[in-house]
């Protein structure tokens, strides 16, 4: 098993690269119908410049597609506004984008590309107990 902690990762560059090979060394090679997302968008990064942060998305995603396996980035719409420059990111790289409408019927106000919206935290699945992230999918993976 692989642990480390957000004190520990997601600070560099080498950070991210670090932590790339720690994700595949917990996959061992298995197969995925789903991309590899680079989850960033802790409070203890706000202090990254975006450069760095783009350079962080692409050095995970970079390990991670070389790897064989689909890759993005994850993150809430304020951070792909002002944190990441997506237009770096290759074309190939998905994009996650949480941002909570609540409501499916009211789109996000993202301007730029996603692959898959999360549009609440706070949705209902029959069979699990609390709240649940709800996504849509635009992509058939």
């Amino acid at each position: 098993q692989v642990q480390s902690s957000i004190e520990e990762i997601k600070k560099s560059v080498e950070d991210a690269r670090r932590e790339a090979y720690n994700c595949l060394a917990w996959l061992r090679g298995r197969p995925l119908d789903y991309p590899v997302f680079y989850d960033i968008e802790d409070s203890s990064q706000a202090w990254i410049d975006p450069q760095t942060m783009t350079d962080m998305v692409k050095a995970f995603c970079e390990i991670i597609s070389n790897a064989g396996y689909k890759t993005g980035v994850y993150t809430y719409r304020d951070w792909f506004r002002n944190k990441i420059y997506t237009g770096q990111l290759p074309g190939n790289y998905q994009i996650w984008l949480a941002h909570y409408t609540w409501d499916v019927n009211k789109p996000s106000d993202y301007e730029g590309y996603y692959n898959i919206w999360q549009y609440t935290s706070r949705g209902y699945v029959p069979g699990i107990n609390g709240n649940v992230d709800r996504n849509i999918e635009y992509r058939n993976y």
